[in-house]
Protein backbone atom coordinates (compact mmCIF):
# COMPACT_ATOMS: atom_id res chain seq x y z
CA UNK A 1 0.00 0.00 0.00
CA UNK A 2 0.99 3.61 -0.55
CA UNK A 3 1.68 5.06 2.87
CA UNK A 4 1.99 8.67 4.03
CA UNK A 5 5.24 9.72 5.70
CA UNK A 6 3.65 9.89 9.17
CA UNK A 7 2.34 6.32 8.70
CA UNK A 8 5.81 5.09 7.72
CA UNK A 9 7.24 6.75 10.83
CA UNK A 10 4.55 5.24 13.05
CA UNK A 11 5.15 1.76 11.60
CA UNK A 12 8.92 2.08 12.07
CA UNK A 13 8.47 3.18 15.68
CA UNK A 14 5.96 0.40 16.40
CA UNK A 15 8.33 -2.24 15.00
CA UNK A 16 10.98 -1.08 17.47
CA UNK A 17 8.76 -1.53 20.54
CA UNK A 18 6.80 -4.33 22.12
CA UNK A 19 3.85 -2.05 22.91
CA UNK A 20 2.71 1.21 21.39
CA UNK A 21 -0.39 3.41 21.29
CA UNK A 22 -1.36 4.90 17.94
CA UNK A 23 -3.21 8.03 19.08
CA UNK A 24 -4.09 9.51 15.69
CA UNK A 25 -7.25 11.20 14.37
CA UNK A 26 -10.08 9.20 12.82
CA UNK A 27 -9.39 8.43 9.18
CA UNK A 28 -5.60 8.66 9.51
CA UNK A 29 -4.99 4.99 8.74
CA UNK A 30 -4.37 3.48 12.17
CA UNK A 31 -5.83 0.13 11.05
CA UNK A 32 -3.61 0.00 7.99
CA UNK A 33 -0.56 0.85 10.12
CA UNK A 34 -1.42 -1.92 12.58
CA UNK A 35 -1.85 -4.44 9.76
CA UNK A 36 1.48 -3.38 8.24
CA UNK A 37 3.26 -3.76 11.58
CA UNK A 38 1.77 -7.23 11.92
CA UNK A 39 2.88 -8.16 8.39
CA UNK A 40 6.41 -6.76 8.79
CA UNK A 41 6.90 -8.55 12.11
CA UNK A 42 5.22 -11.68 10.76
CA UNK A 43 3.37 -11.52 14.09
CA UNK A 44 0.81 -14.27 13.59
CA UNK A 45 -1.53 -15.30 14.96
CA UNK A 46 -2.86 -11.83 15.71
CA UNK A 47 -5.83 -11.03 17.95
CA UNK A 48 -7.81 -7.87 17.20
CA UNK A 49 -10.13 -6.66 19.97
CA UNK A 50 -12.62 -3.97 19.01
CA UNK A 51 -16.18 -2.77 19.56
CA UNK A 52 -18.69 -5.26 18.12
CA UNK A 53 -19.78 -2.73 15.50
CA UNK A 54 -16.26 -2.66 14.02
CA UNK A 55 -15.54 -6.40 13.72
CA UNK A 56 -16.52 -6.61 10.06
CA UNK A 57 -14.70 -3.35 9.25
CA UNK A 58 -11.55 -5.21 10.30
CA UNK A 59 -12.47 -8.18 8.13
CA UNK A 60 -12.84 -5.80 5.17
CA UNK A 61 -9.53 -4.03 5.91
CA UNK A 62 -7.67 -7.33 6.12
CA UNK A 63 -9.28 -8.53 2.87
CA UNK A 64 -8.28 -5.27 1.20
CA UNK A 65 -4.67 -5.05 2.37
CA UNK A 66 -3.73 -8.67 3.02
CA UNK A 67 -6.13 -10.78 0.93
CA UNK A 68 -4.17 -14.01 1.33
CA UNK A 69 -4.56 -13.97 5.14
CA UNK A 70 -7.25 -15.98 6.91
CA UNK A 71 -9.63 -14.19 9.29
CA UNK A 72 -11.89 -15.61 11.97
CA UNK A 73 -14.54 -13.51 13.70
CA UNK A 74 -14.88 -14.93 17.20
CA UNK A 75 -18.49 -14.64 18.34
CA UNK A 76 -21.26 -16.79 19.73
CA UNK A 77 -20.47 -20.47 19.27
CA UNK A 78 -17.64 -19.74 16.81
CA UNK A 79 -14.38 -19.63 18.68
CA UNK A 80 -12.35 -21.42 16.00
CA UNK A 81 -9.03 -19.62 15.90
CA UNK A 82 -7.34 -18.65 12.65
CA UNK A 83 -3.58 -18.98 12.18
CA UNK A 84 -3.56 -15.39 10.90
CA UNK A 85 -6.13 -12.86 12.19
CA UNK A 86 -8.77 -13.31 14.88
CA UNK A 87 -11.28 -10.54 15.52
CA UNK A 88 -13.31 -10.37 18.73
CA UNK A 89 -15.47 -7.74 20.40
CA UNK A 90 -14.57 -6.28 23.77
CA UNK A 91 -17.71 -7.96 25.15
CA UNK A 92 -16.42 -11.40 24.09
CA UNK A 93 -12.71 -10.80 24.83
CA UNK A 94 -12.74 -12.58 28.17
CA UNK A 95 -13.79 -15.80 26.41
CA UNK A 96 -10.52 -15.78 24.49
CA UNK A 97 -8.65 -16.14 27.79
CA UNK A 98 -10.44 -19.47 28.32
CA UNK A 99 -9.13 -20.93 25.04
CA UNK A 100 -5.54 -21.16 26.26
CA UNK A 101 -4.40 -19.57 22.98
CA UNK A 102 -1.38 -17.31 22.70
CA UNK A 103 -0.90 -14.63 20.08
CA UNK A 104 2.13 -13.02 18.52
CA UNK A 105 0.33 -9.68 18.44
CA UNK A 106 -2.65 -8.04 20.13
CA UNK A 107 -4.36 -5.06 18.52
CA UNK A 108 -6.91 -3.15 20.60
CA UNK A 109 -8.97 -0.80 18.44
CA UNK A 110 -10.80 2.12 20.05
CA UNK A 111 -8.46 1.59 22.99
CA UNK A 112 -9.99 4.50 24.90
CA UNK A 113 -12.62 1.88 25.81
CA UNK A 114 -9.96 0.61 28.26
CA UNK A 115 -9.74 3.82 30.30
CA UNK A 116 -11.52 2.38 33.35
CA UNK A 117 -9.28 -0.27 34.94
CA UNK A 118 -12.30 -1.70 36.79
CA UNK A 119 -14.33 -2.38 33.64
CA UNK A 120 -14.73 -5.95 32.39
CA UNK A 121 -13.11 -5.07 29.05
CA UNK A 122 -10.02 -3.55 30.72
CA UNK A 123 -9.71 -6.56 33.02
CA UNK A 124 -9.89 -8.90 30.03
CA UNK A 125 -7.09 -7.02 28.27
CA UNK A 126 -4.85 -6.04 31.20
CA UNK A 127 -5.77 -8.61 33.86
CA UNK A 128 -7.98 -8.06 36.88
CA UNK A 129 -5.04 -7.74 39.30
CA UNK A 130 -1.28 -7.34 39.04
CA UNK A 131 -0.91 -11.13 39.18
CA UNK A 132 -3.74 -12.14 36.89
CA UNK A 133 -3.37 -12.77 33.18
CA UNK A 134 -4.96 -10.55 30.58
CA UNK A 135 -4.86 -10.79 26.80
CA UNK A 136 -1.81 -8.53 26.67
CA UNK A 137 0.12 -11.16 28.66
CA UNK A 138 -0.70 -13.76 26.01
CA UNK A 139 0.92 -11.77 23.19
CA UNK A 140 4.49 -10.79 22.42
CA UNK A 141 3.51 -7.42 20.92
CA UNK A 142 0.63 -5.02 21.56
CA UNK A 143 -0.79 -2.11 19.60
CA UNK A 144 -3.45 0.17 21.03
CA UNK A 145 -5.36 2.30 18.50
CA UNK A 146 -7.39 5.35 19.45
CA UNK A 147 -8.50 8.64 18.00
CA UNK A 148 -9.41 9.95 21.45
CA UNK A 149 -6.77 8.91 24.02
CA UNK A 150 -8.05 11.28 26.73
CA UNK A 151 -11.77 11.95 26.86
CA UNK A 152 -12.17 13.98 30.05
CA UNK A 153 -9.04 14.03 32.24
CA UNK A 154 -5.38 12.94 32.11
CA UNK A 155 -6.08 9.94 34.36
CA UNK A 156 -7.97 8.33 31.49
CA UNK A 157 -4.66 7.82 29.66
CA UNK A 158 -3.19 5.82 32.57
CA UNK A 159 -4.11 2.33 31.32
CA UNK A 160 -2.75 2.96 27.82
CA UNK A 161 0.48 4.41 29.18
CA UNK A 162 0.86 1.54 31.64
CA UNK A 163 0.30 -0.98 28.86
CA UNK A 164 3.09 0.65 26.84
CA UNK A 165 5.56 0.34 29.71
CA UNK A 166 5.40 3.83 31.18
CA UNK A 167 6.64 3.49 34.79
CA UNK A 168 4.40 6.14 36.37
CA UNK A 169 1.90 5.48 39.13
CA UNK A 170 -1.79 6.36 39.16
CA UNK A 171 -1.29 9.34 41.46
CA UNK A 172 0.70 11.08 38.72
CA UNK A 173 -2.45 11.15 36.56
CA UNK A 174 -4.90 12.37 39.17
Amino acid sequence: PKLHQYQKQAITLACQRTALTFALPMGSGKSLCALEVTRIRNAFPCLIVCPASLRFNWVEEIARWQPSRKVSVLAGANFNLSPDYNVVSYAQAKRVLGTGAEFAQLICDEAHYLKNAKSARAKAVFGATKRSVGLRHLSRFQLYLTGTPILNCPYEAYNLLRACGMPMGREEYA
